[in-house]
């Protein structure tokens, strides 16, 4: 806990051994879901104020990340709830007309199929250090 307090990026969240912070994916924060990281993955693909973005994850240090991230990105949050059915979830996403989603590798096969693009939180820490922001 000593290396995360000293820390060039604020921590918004301990959850286990999982820390979510505000920094970027490649610092030498302990931080496996940098907020920042999404922020910069969803503005490159043209989010920005106005926008919505469907959160497709179980409560969770990913979910505040991606919820952080949303919110540094301009965009605004639909929480879906991946315990409800496909066909509300469907209709949730539908009705708040999202641009894309974000949800985790074990949870994409739940997403309902939609004109939404989606994007993997859990892969972004690699992607984003190799240089390379996952695709949609």
């Amino acid at each position: 806990m000593h290396q995360i307090t000293r820390s060039v990026y604020p921590l918004a969240l301990a959850f286990g051994a999982l820390f979510v912070s505000t920094g970027c994916a490649g610092s030498k924060q302990p931080s496996t879901v940098p907020t920042q990281t999404i922020a910069a993955a969803l503005r490159a693909r043209g989010v920005g104020p106005g926008d919505r973005i469907g959160i497709f994850l179980e409560r969770s240090a990913e979910m505040i990340a991606a919820v952080l991230g949303t919110l540094f990105a301009g965009a605004a949050y639909v929480p879906i709830d991946p315990g409800y059915p496909r066909g509300r979830n469907e209709g949730l996403l539908a009705d708040a007309d999202v641009a894309a989603v974000l949800t985790t590798s074990s949870l994409q096969g739940q997403l309902p199929e939609g004109p939404w693009r989606t994007l993997v939180v859990d892969t972004m820490d690699q992607a984003a250090s190799s240089s390379a922001l996952p695709s949609l």
